[in-house]
């Protein structure tokens, strides 16, 4: 087998996979679930302060409570999608949080899970985004799978050769239309 050109170890634990889900999914939700919650807000203090919209600044601070009980509500559903995802994960793996070593071959990415013994192969091809969160490394795939790296965990290579490397092949990947995603 030929050496790879990068080498990374991550360990999917609930910090790392909150991370994941509040850099992709949970954030959109949450920013969606928070503007009801803004325009209410301004709906109410436009009715507390303007003399013709009095009358509707009851309605304005139910609407506030409304909105911010469907926020809290959205932070909870998201928070326990979270959980679901991490206790699926550990539960796959007989009880064991996934270690993960991903390996940047000439043309392919190896993924291999070193508690289960699966192993998926990517071509660079797939890579349709780079996405960076505090401790880690996301590379989106075209089929909605994801790549997780840590940013401290190259054994082979490291984060500041990678991320250009990367870019490089997400940018060619676009030229040549083999990525739909705008991300880089």
């Amino acid at each position: 087998m030929s050496i790879p050109k990068f080498e990374n170890k991550i360990i999917y634990t609930l910090g790392i996979m909150n991370e994941f889900h509040v850099t992709t999914s949970v954030a959109k939700k949450r920013m969606i679930a928070l503007a009801p919650l803004g325009i209410s807000i301004l709906f109410t203090i436009a009715a507390k302060f303007i003399s013709w919209l009095s009358e509707f600044f009851t309605i304005g601070l139910f609407l506030c409570v409304l909105s911010l009980g469907f926020f809290l509500f959205v932070i909870y559903k998201t928070d326990k999608a979270i959980r679901t995802s991490y206790k699926k994960s550990v539960k796959d793996n007989e009880g064991n949080e996934s270690k993960i070593t991903t390996r940047f071959f000439e043309d392919t990415i190896e993924v291999s899970n070193i508690v289960s013994g699966g192993v998926t192969i990517y071509n660079y091809e797939n890579i349709t985004c780079l996405k960076k969160a505090r401790h880690i490394i996301i590379l989106m795939c075209d089929d909605n799978r994801a790549v997780l790296l840590s940013k401290k965990g190259f054994s082979v290579g490291d984060y500041d050769r990678f991320i250009p490397f990367m870019e490089t092949i997400i940018k060619n990947n676009k030229a040549n239309g083999s990525t739909s995603e705008s991300e880089v």
